[in-house]
């Protein structure tokens, strides 16, 4: 998706001062749907997680992915649950980010405790799911 992402900047006295620029989102979601979590399988909380690049750094972070997948995952998709739930997957992973952190990019998070949601018309499951990625798209393109 593209937008415009908001980069902040520490301008006079620590104060942050946010400027407009052109950028992509890159948009993902951890939970399962279902609001029932006493059910075996349902996860407690949903997860909207946002990547937001600036387009002057696109590219850069194009050359990064692929760098990343053909030195960590044989060329193939850049997936998580391709790698090992060990201490060699915990170590590749932490190298993964290691090379991440070479990017400039922003991270915009929504989490949703299942738990606390009480209304009644958020009860159904579509409700929910149109709501969610409303609201981390909204707040990522501000």
């Amino acid at each position: 998706m593209k937008g415009y992402v908001c980069i902040p900047d520490t301008g006079v006295m620590g104060k942050y001062f946010y400027a407009m620029t052109k950028g992509y989102f890159f948009i993902d979601e951890f939970g399962t749907n279902s609001l029932n979590i006493e059910k075996q399988g349902t996860t407690s909380h949903f997860v909207y997680c946002a990547i937001g690049i600036s387009e002057e750094n696109i590219d850069h972070a194009r050359e990064m992915r692929d760098l990343i997948s053909t030195k960590y995952f044989q060329g193939r998709t850049i997936k998580s649950s391709s790698v090992g739930n060990n201490k060699k997957g915990f170590e590749k992973r932490l190298q993964v980010i290691e090379e991440l952190l070479k990017l400039n990019f922003y991270i915009f998070t929504l989490v949703v405790d299942k738990s606390k949601i009480d209304s009644v018309g958020l009860k159904e499951k579509e409700s929910i799911l149109q709501i969610l990625p409303a609201n981390i798209y909204s707040k990522a393109l501000q």
